[in-house]
Order: structure tokens, then C-alpha cells, then sequence
């Protein structure tokens, strides 16, 4: 029995600010609907309803191709659908109008426009030179020009002068390069009536009709036409531009088959489908006869107008069922898990789960993607996350409720949720065997099978169909995008954002060969050991009340590391030398202590140490007196008037049950190692006292612990001190073999000189 612990009434104080999703606790009363809590339910309630109201659908009775119908369905409300073969026609039909494209060869242009400058070229050389006669430029001209030129042109080439001669050049390739731009055909094509001529440079597209285009057959008429704009009234002048420019015509345009049939694609595309009406009991599949591809069609947009035509009702659906996943999931909270019912980061985390796996089944359902690829969310990454986060029996049940709300955000389809809860429970189930962060990827890979096996399954009963490849794909991807990319990619920034020391992190803090642990033996070798045997029973205790046992010992581990900055001011690294506080003022030797609290701290965070590790450093010691300080500033002060706040810890109280175990852990291992002759009624006399201190000293007010966990605690404390500071047996000194066997060969000849002297006392008295 624990003193004076039923003298007094543990009531809550009003507990400090906290860092991360604690600060949303409610700051009107308890009472009040209108909290920070209430409001953040209602919002989440809020986003999910609208989440999952895309994918639900009225009942509906579902056929695939091929498929026979016992009765005929009619048309419930009016609407408009694709008429799938009417769309095709119009669309190929468009396909076939489309002009063929034509290629603007500028190679082409370009190697004629050489060709002429140079003709003009030696042409100059000869017609202006002034040493030839007339007579012999006209030969020089008719050497360079075709056999067809006349012999007016080569005439009037042979008059010209300078002047004259860069006329007729300029005019003639420009006329030349004005004609050849315009593209030319070789021949007209078939039975287009319109070409699309592309030019890969400037990439202009220009349409033209067949009529209209220039073809090899047509350039003389082109020629003439342009002659008679550059040199109106001279027909002889027109006629020489005409048989300059001649000779330099090709045909500058080419077909291009892959370009023609990209364009025709396009024009596909944006072809709008052609629409057929279903009136109101208009028959749209007839009983007896064979379900086509265009019943389907017809079928679905049925279906899809039926929803919209009753949006009202299926929101009012919807709500009802989510209020009914809603309260289920907080009365099992309430009732069964009480913590977390009370931790708004917990729950803040599974409202961020749900969140996600819903947003990313709305964005599949966004894209129009066949149903099958629902398969593809990855809704057991949540249950895993939440597993190795909080623990396996929520994650459980989350998996259970956030696979009923992904089938209903599909359609209301067994198969979501068949494929979802059962990849989910074996994800959660394998992720209780890893310890190592490097092997987290393992219950993807589970899923990855059991959704495989489950597909298969489904399959086998005859509700996947035609589907199945696609199905085993999307259920074994899944899996891999779980083991690969969420799983390993969210555990770090959801420990960090959360505040959650998780039990791979914990694992990882507590080797003894971490950085600050051995840099802790080496500087405070007295600390270490002292924060091994807290770790110890702080494991102990927690087990004992279902506490977080690993996360009380990895933090009672680090709970002193401030005390590393001036190890020799704490009694447990002295060494039996000088205490340096003889020397200080009780005053300073307090901020010694308090600073050390402090230090830790920052050390912890230098490390990047989880926050409830930090916080159980900061709490460790709650707002406790230092009392051989203080009473030794009493007795400094005679007139008493010592200020009790200078010599008590800063605080705050512990927080959580592993902070709190931790406190007392530490104030009862510091204390057993003073008992002279450690008996167990020793022990346990000083356990009881130090927690009853504490809990009259309202240290423990904070804290979720009770007055039955605080006798647990006490009794695992007096358990683990007495096999630690048991009594031993006083074995004889120590001696070598041959001191042993002289020892007893000097007994043996003392009995043997005993019973001669005995026989002959014997002999005499005969």
C-alpha cells in the first residue's frame, strides 16, 4: 500500500500549450458543440461525402457483351447518348474529306534559283563585255541558253546594257522565286478537290482548291500572267521573261502520306459524336437479344443520367451511410480505445489517411479510366502507415471502414472492397514482423499476392470477366506502389509533420552505439549507466500498465544527455571526489540543475531526436522541488524568505504515462543507490515514499495515470531494484590449488597424529 495516495483527489489542471496537432484541443467548454474538434469532424465529413458521391450509382443491374437478358429494360428518365456507329461513319467521313498534304520542297526552290543566278551570271560575263561583236554574244548567248530559246531573246539579251541587263535579272528571279513559292504539282491529284500545302519552315499551312493549284501543265499560263504584270505593253520584253523563267520550273511540291494520315486523325478527333435520344419507357435493350457494345454504351449513360437526375437523393444516401462509418468507428474508439479517442494528432492521422485514399480514387474516376484500374489505389498503404504509426488494432479497423468507403466511391462494387480489406489486413498483419526500416517494403509485396490471389478468386466466380488481365495488373501494381513508393516514401515526413516516434524508429534510438548514447559513456560514464537502469525499469513499469513499453525505455535512455555538458556536478559521476556544489550557492547550484533539462533538449533536436522522446526530456523532471538545495538556502537565510520557484524544475509536468513512469523511474533509482543494506522491505519502503511525493507534490496531475497503474508501477520497481541491488553470499578468500591441498594435508595429519596418540592411550589402559 502506497501512503497517503487515498488522502488525495488527483484533479486535472489546465494542461500548457503543445506543439503539432494538440493545439486543436477545444478552448470554450467541454460542453459547447461549436469546438475546434466538432468543426474539424465536420469538415473531414464534409470533403469524404463529396469524395465518394462521384462513384456511387443507383442499384443497378450490370451485363457485359454477350450477355442475353431475361427482360427488356426500359428508360427511366430521358437522355442522350453516342450513337456508336453513326459516330464512326461521321467520322471516317471526315477522315476521307480530308484535303492531302503537300510538302513545300525549299530545297527545290532554292537549287532553282542557283541554277538561274548563275546562268545570269555567265550570261554577264559575256553580253556586257565589250571586246565581243555583236555577233559573237549572240553566239556566246545561244551556247548558254536551251536549243528551245529564240532567237528574238537571244537578240534582246544581246542589246541590252548594264543597266537593263539587272533589270531583266532582278524580275526574272523574282518571277521565278514567286512562282516556285506558290508550290507546283506534277499532276493533279485524283480525286481531291482540295490540297493542304504544308511549309516545314515557316510552318504555314494553306488549303487550296485542285482548280486553283498550279500544276507542270499550267505554268505557261502562270508565265504569261506574270510577264504581262512585269512588263505590260511589250510582248516582246513578256516573251523573254517567259523563256529566262522556263527552264528553271519543277515541280516543287511532294505527297506526304504520314502527315495526310495524322491529319485525317485530327479531324477525327474533333468530329463531335453523334448523339441518338431515349425518351422516357423507351425500350433500350430488348429481352432475348444479345447485349452489343452500343447497349452497353446506352446502358451506362442510363445509368449516369439516372444518378444526376436523382443527385438529392444519393447525397442523402451517401450521408446516411457515412454518418453510420463515422459513428461506428468513434464508438469503437470511445469504447474500446479511449487514448486515442482522446488524441487529436491520432486522429488528425487517420483523417489524412482516409483524405488521400479517397482523393486519389476520385482522380482515377476523373480521368475516365477503365473500372478495372480502380484497382490501382493503394488503400492498404493506409492500414500499413497507421500500423506502424499508432498500432496494429487500429489499423485494423481503419482498414476495415476506409475499404467500405472505397467501394461505395466505385460504385457500390464488392470487388473494391473484398480486394482492399483483405490486402489491407495482410499488410497490417506482416508489417508486425519488421523491425527494420530497410525491410519495410515487405507488406507491399504481401499485397501485392493477396490482392493477386483475391482477383483470381473473383475471377473464378465469374465477377471480373473480360477484365482480368487488366485487373491482375492493377491489384499486383498496387502492391509494388504501396512496397516501392508510399510506404517508405511517407513514414519519415509522417513521423516529422505528426510527432510520431514509431517502433522502427525507437528500435533504431535504442543501439547503444548511437552517436550521442556513446558520446554519453564517455562523457558521464556515471549518467549512462544510471540511464540504462531507468530505461530498464521504465520498460518494466510501462509493461505493466500497457504503456508504450519501448518508447518509456528508448526515453529514458536519453532522458539526462543535458547532464553531459558539466558531468561533475551530478553525484553519479564523482567518483567519490569533491562535490562542486561545496563551492557554489545553493541558488546556482540549482540553475546548474535546471539547465541540464534545458541542454538536453537542444542536444536531442541537434541529433533530431523524435518529438515525444523530446518532450519526455523536458518533462522528465515536471516542475519538482530540489529539495537539499533549498533546504540548504534555508538554512543560509535566516529570515526564511527563500523563494520555493527558484529551486523547482521549469517544467512542464509530464504529459503522457511513459513521461511520468520516466520521472519516477529516475527518482527512485537515484535514491535506492543511497540504502545501506538494500532489503526488500527497504526497497520497497523508499518506492512507495518517492511516488507518494511525487503524487502529493501534484507532479502526476497531468498524466492518465491511476491510482491502481501507480501500485503496478511501485510493485515493478521494488522487483527489478531487489534483483538489482540483491544481498550477496560472503564466499572465503580466494586461494591457489597448492594452498588449498596444503591446507588439507595439514588437517589430514592432524586427525592421523589424533587417532595414533588415541590407539596408544588405548594400549596402556589394556
Amino acid at each position: 500500500m502506497i501512503p497517503q495516495m487515498a488522502n488525495h483527489v488527483q484533479r486535472p489542471k489546465k494542461k500548457p500549450p503543445r506543439s503539432g496537432l494538440d493545439d486543436l484541443r477545444p478552448k470554450v467548454s467541454s460542453s459547447g458543440f461549436f469546438t475546434p474538434r466538432t468543426l474539424c469532424f465536420s469538415l473531414l465529413f464534409l470533403v469524404i461525402l463529396y469524395l465518394i458521391s462521384p462513384g456511387l450509382r443507383l442499384p443497378w443491374i450490370k451485363f457485359k457483351e454477350g450477355d442475353f437478358p431475361d427482360k427488356s429494360i426500359l428508360a427511366e428518365v430521358k437522355f442522350d447518348v453516342i450513337d456508336l456507329e453513326a459516330t464512326k461513319l461521321a467520322r471516317d467521313r471526315a477522315a476521307s474529306l480530308t484535303p492531302p498534304v503537300y510538302i513545300l520542297d525549299q530545297e527545290a526552290i532554292q537549287s532553282s534559283l542557283a541554277e538561274a543566278k548563275e546562268q545570269f551570271a555567265k550570261l554577264e560575263q559575256d553580253v556586257l563585255n565589250p571586246v565581243f561583236t555583236r555577233e559573237e554574244r549572240i553566239a556566246l548567248i545561244s551556247k548558254y541558253l536551251p536549243t528551245t530559246t529564240s532567237s528574238e531573246t537571244i537578240s534582246f539579251l544581246a542589246d541590252l546594257d548594264k543597266e537593263k541587263f539587272d533589270k531583266l535579272r532582278s524580275a526574272t528571279l523574282e518571277s521565278l522565286g514567286e512562282v516556285l513559292a506558290k508550290g507546283i504539282l506534277s499532276d493533279v491529284p485524283g480525286s481531291a478537290k482540295e490540297i493542304t500545302i504544308f511549309d516545314k519552315v515557316s510552318r504555314n499551312r494553306v488549303s487550296v482548291k485542285v482548280d486553283q493549284a498550279i500544276t507542270l501543265k499550267k505554268v505557261p499560263v502562270v508565265l504569261e500572267q506574270i510577264a504581262a504584270k512585269r512588263s505590260p505593253g511589250s510582248n516582246r520584253a513578256q516573251r523573254v521573261l517567259r523563256e529566262l523563267i522556263s527552264p528553271f520550273i519543277r515541280s516543287t511540291l511532294s505527297f506526304e502520306d504520314k502527315v495526310t494520315q495524322l491529319v485525317q486523325e485530327e479531324n477525327r478527333k474533333i468530329t463531335p459524336p453523334v448523339l441518338k435520344t431515349f425518351s422516357k419507357n423507351q425500350e433500350i435493350v430488348q429481352a432475348g437479344h444479345r447485349v452489343s457494345d452500343q447497349d452497353l454504351v446506352e446502358l451506362e449513360a442510363h445509368e449516369l443520367a439516372l444518378s444526376k437526375a436523382n443527385r438529392l437523393q444519393i447525397y442523402i444516401g451517401n450521408a446516411i451511410l457515412l454518418l453510420l462509418v463515422f459513428g461506428c468507428f468513434l464508438f469503437y474508439l470511445h469504447r474500446y480505445r479511449p487514448e486515442i479517442a482522446r488524441n487529436n494528432k491520432a486522429l488528425a492521422l487517420i483523417g489524412f489517411m482516409a483524405f488521400i485514399t479517397l482523393l486519389t480514387g476520385r482522380v482515377l474516376l476523373l480521368l475516365n479510366l477503365p473500372n478495372v484500374w480502380l484497382f490501382l489505389v493503394p488503400v492498404a498503404a493506409g492500414g500499413i502507415l497507421l500500423s506502424t504509426l499508432v498500432d496494429d488494432r487500429l489499423a485494423l479497423i481503419y482498414a476495415f471502414f476506409i475499404s467500405i468507403l472505397y467501394a461505395v466511391q466505385g460504385g457500390n462494387r464488392f470487388d473494391l472492397f473484398l480486394v482492399a480489406a483483405l490486402g489491407s489486413l495482410a499488410g497490417v498483419y506482416y508489417m508486425r514482423t519488421i523491425r527494420k526500416r530497410s525491410d519495410i517494403f515487405w507488406p507491399g509485396i504481401v499485397v501485392s499476392g493477396v490482392n493477386a490471389a483475391a482477383i483470381i478468386s473473383l475471377n473464378f466466380i465469374g465477377i471480373v470477366g473480360n477484365e482480368f488481365i487488366s485487373a491482375i495488373t492493377a491489384g499486383v501494381l498496387n502492391g509494388l506502389i504501396t512496397a516501392i513508393g508510399v510506404v517508405p516514401g511517407s513514414l519519415i515526413p509522417l513521423e516529422a509533420v505528426f510527432g510520431i516516434a514509431t517502433n522502427i524508429r525507437l528500435l533504431e534510438l535504442s543501439d547503444l552505439n548511437h552517436p550521442l548514447l556513446k558520446r554519453l559513456a564517455m562523457q558521464a560514464p556515471g549518467t549512462y549507466h544510471h540511464s540504462l537502469m531507468v530505461g530498464n525499469m521504465a520498460e518494466s513499469a510501462a509493461e505493466q500498465i500497457n504503456a508504450n513499453s519501448l518508447l518509456a525505455r528508448v526515453g529514458s535512455y536519453y532522458h539526462d544527455v543535458g547532464k553531459m555538458s558539466k558531468p561533475l556536478y551530478f553525484s553519479e559521476n564523482q567518483q567519490g571526489g569533491k562535490n562542486r556544489h561545496d563551492d557554489l550557492t545553493p541558488t546556482m547550484s540549482a540553475l546548474i540543475l535546471i539547465a541540464h533539462v534545458k541542454e538536453g533538449v537542444e542536444l536531442a533536436r541537434e541529433h533530431r531526436l523524435n518529438l515525444p522522446i523530446i518532450e519526455l526530456i523536458k518533462q522528465h523532471h515536471g516542475t519538482s522541488l530540489m529539495p537539499y538545495f533549498y533546504q540548504k538556502a534555508m538554512e543560509q537565510d535566516p529570515a526564511r524568505s527563500v523563494d520555493e520557484e527558484n529551486f523547482r524544475y521549469p517544467g512542464p509536468k509530464p504529459q503522457t504515462r511513459e513521461a511520468a513512469i520516466c520521472m519516477l523511474a529516475d527518482s527512485v533509482e537515484a535514491a535506492a543507490r543511497t540504502l545501506v543494506n538494500p532489503t526488500h522491505g527497504r526497497i520497497k519502503g523508499l518506492v512507495e515514499k518517492i511516488i507518494n511525493n511525487k503524487f502529493v507534490d501534484s507532479q502526476l496531475d497531468e498524466c492518465d495515470l491511476t491510482l491502481k497503474d501507480l501500485h503496478k508501477i511501485a510493485d515493478s520497481f521494488v522487483r527489478v531494484l531487489a534483483g538489482y541491488l540483491h544481498s550477496r553470499v560472503e564466499y572465503p578468500e580466494e586461494q591457489t590449488i597448492p594452498e588449498i591441498k596444503g591446507k588439507f594435508e595439514s588437517i589430514d595429519t592432524k586427525v592421523a597424529a589424533k587417532a595414533n596418540h588415541k590407539n596408544r592411550a588405548g594400549s596402556r589402559s589394556d
